[in-house]
């Protein structure tokens, strides 16, 4: 019996042996990772990469695919460096924090789950790709991990999206100034590039897709090219041979995904994904804009019309005055034209409103005032500084190489030093770079007023080209009714809620708008807000209902597209529970398309409130809390 025993301890030893043995071959004959899935912090987005036969992801909402199967990859020095590569380690964050806001509202959340995926070559070259999946999107950025020169040729990011999706998309890639298209994917031509933020709508009412990149520098800026069969690859339009850098790692690649149109306007991705500002920027102030009334061609002030303009625009609360690139004909001397400018600035601050001049920047390969050279650059922003201007309006900047994308960041950061503020125009995509410098108040990048407004478009760029920033759109012009185009004076009202900018500028004198019957709505309105709102009504190029909210102030704004005149009913809900509201508000004139007609009314949190709108026409209303 006792020899039986031991030997059932032998047999149970060389068991466990060989057991043992088995799971040392497993692991270590299988050291590398398959598959990841990723998701967000409310679990609703799942992201599941795959590198099994070669390196892809899909991604989901609420179990509704909204990527499907799409390949990842970068080539440098001619190399694809995700062929053959294996997973061999994951790092995995919970990233929670806030920051002082100007987009949407006053707080930004940087909520997010962060996965630093490991990567091994055949060579033991290491790479990582970053993904973090935040509550309304994706996002994903290539690792290189050194500095030294390398040759980007090319991107094989896909962005793989049901053809039944209908896709609103720009194909003006250097400054973005087209009326936005709008197709099904099936009917797309292969192709065909589009400038980031094109808004895809995918069947059946699952949702929505957005596109673009954030944290660019260094680097080339990406469109997207359609390749066919429902795929979009990242493309390097502007040096599509290739660029060479000293980067450690790629742009963000962003994915916005909503499943409304409230969830994708209120993200803040992009600005979360850029670099976290250093200093104090309490000087940095959002405001209302003007044109400068009160100078002859030669810079001379006309005392008596500035004065009654400043006047003006003390009455409506504008902040700012903007001189386009004609100050420079003011003179042959530089010197003396800035001695101009100061007297202007100088008159301006007596009435409490700073001054931007314009300042257009060549491209590089231009001489004369070339802001690509350090010591030009230097000069320029000395002299503006020490003439007392509130801010530069850069234009022209319309290429996304690397230099182009850099020169963009030199001048913010030289600014900033200088406590300067900064709008850019004709220009390319935002790309959250407003976070990095809370002193870029807004840029153009869109088809605004000065070409005359296109009811159609205006409802699509909420959508589309504000999701990584403001738009100096330029919304409100009283004296040329040509800029109204096919819309009413109530839809340029609520175009100053709807299509947002930190710099909110009018096409119209503070004189005109003060003697005009909607001086009591531009004096009230804001240029940044604490709260935003879509309501359900909104359809991308067809209607769009934003509610804003600064401090207790609520604004609903409402504008229709030219396709036919429609009837609302829209509840009041947002307001607060138990407390009465009295309404300023502005509706279509059916007989004059170029006026409105004013209301007053006081309202509660259950009431709902009849709209009729006009073709292309519009509402706003501002609900104080009444006394």
């Amino acid at each position: 019996m006792k020899e039986f025993k031991k030997s059932q301890k032998s047999i149970l030893v060389i068991f466990i042996v060989i057991l043992l043995g088995v799971i040392y071959y497993e692991v270590n004959t299988n050291k590398y990772i398959d598959s990841i899935e990723m998701e967000s912090p409310d679990g609703n987005i799942i992201v599941n990469l795959s590198n099994k036969d070669s390196l892809s992801y899909s991604l989901s909402l609420n179990d509704d695919q909204f990527i499907s199967d799409s390949n990842l990859g970068i080539s440098i020095d001619g190399n694809n460096i995700f062929d053959n590569a294996k997973i061999v380690s994951i790092e995995e964050k919970y990233n929670d924090s806030t920051y002082a806001s100007m987009e949407n509202s006053n707080i930004a959340n940087d909520l997010n789950n962060e996965y630093i995926i490991n990567f091994e070559n055949e060579d033991s070259s290491k790479y990582s790709i970053v993904w973090k999946i935040f509550n309304n999107g994706a996002a994903f950025q290539y690792v290189f991990k050194d500095d030294s020169l390398k040759r980007i040729d090319n991107e094989t990011s896909e962005f793989t999206i049901d053809q039944n999706s209908s896709v609103f998309y720009n194909t003006e890639l250097l400054d973005m100034q087209e009326v936005y298209k709008k197709s099904h994917i099936s009917d797309l031509k292969e192709n065909t590039i589009m400038a980031a933020l094109p808004t895809f709508k995918l069947p059946y009412n699952k949702g929505y897709i957005s596109v673009s990149e954030a944290n660019l520098k260094d680097y080339s800026g990406m469109a997207l090219k359609y390749m066919g069969a429902s795929k979009f690859s990242a493309h390097y339009w502007n040096t599509i041979n290739g660029f060479d850098t000293t980067a450690q790692s790629s742009p963000w690649r962003i994915i916005f995904v909503a499943d409304n149109l409230n969830n994708l306007v209120n993200n803040t991705i992009a600005q979360n994904l850029n670099d976290v500002p250093a200093g104090d920027f309490d000087w940095v102030k959002t405001g209302k804009a003007t044109w400068f009334k009160g100078y002859d061609k030669e810079g001379n002030i006309i005392e008596e019309e500035a004065v009654k303009n400043l006047q003006a625009a003390q009455k409506l609360n504008i902040e700012y005055m903007v001189i386009g690139n004609n100050w420079r004909s003011w003179s042959d001397n530089e010197d003396k034209a800035f001695e101009k400018v100061a007297k202007i600035s100088d008159l301006c601050k007596e009435y409490g409103v700073g001054l931007f001049i314009g300042n257009d920047v060549p491209d590089i390969d231009q001489s004369g005032d070339n802001m690509y050279d350090d010591y030009t650059r230097e000069e320029f922003l000395e002299k503006a500084k020490a003439a007392g201007v509130a801010g530069i309006k850069f234009g022209h900047i319309q290429m996304e190489t690397p230099q182009a994308v850099n020169i963009y960041r030199q001048i913010m950061q030289e600014a900033l030093e200088k406590e300067l503020l900064i709008i850019f125009h004709n220009s390319n995509k935002p790309t959250g770079l407003n976070r990095t410098y809370p002193n870029l108040l807004t840029q153009e990048g869109v088809k605004g007023m000065q070409y005359n407004l296109n009811t159609t478009n205006a409802n699509v760029i909420p959508y589309t080209r504000l999701l990584t920033g403001g738009a100096d759109f330029t919304p409100l012009s009283l004296s040329n009714t040509t800029r109204m185009g096919d819309g009413t004076l109530t839809h340029m009202l609520a175009n100053t809620v709807i299509i947002r900018s930190n710099l909110l500028t009018f096409m119209e004198s503070p004189y005109n708008i003060e003697n005009s019957d909607v001086s009591e709505f531009i004096s009230k309105v804001h240029s940044s807000w604490d709260e935003t709102i879509v309501l359900d009504q909104s359809e991308i190029g067809e209607l769009s209902a934003f509610v804003r909210r600064k401090d207790n102030e609520y604004f609903l704004a409402i504008q229709n597209s030219n396709s036919e005149n429609k009837k609302l009913q829209i509840k009041l809900n947002f307001l607060e529970e138990g407390k009465k509201y009295k309404s300023l508000e502005y509706r279509d004139d059916i007989d004059d398309r170029s006026q409105s007609i004013r209301y007053s009314k006081e309202y509660q949190k259950d009431d709902i409130l009849e709209i009729n709108l006009l073709e292309g026409g519009g509402f706003v209303s501002i609900f104080e809390e009444a006394e």
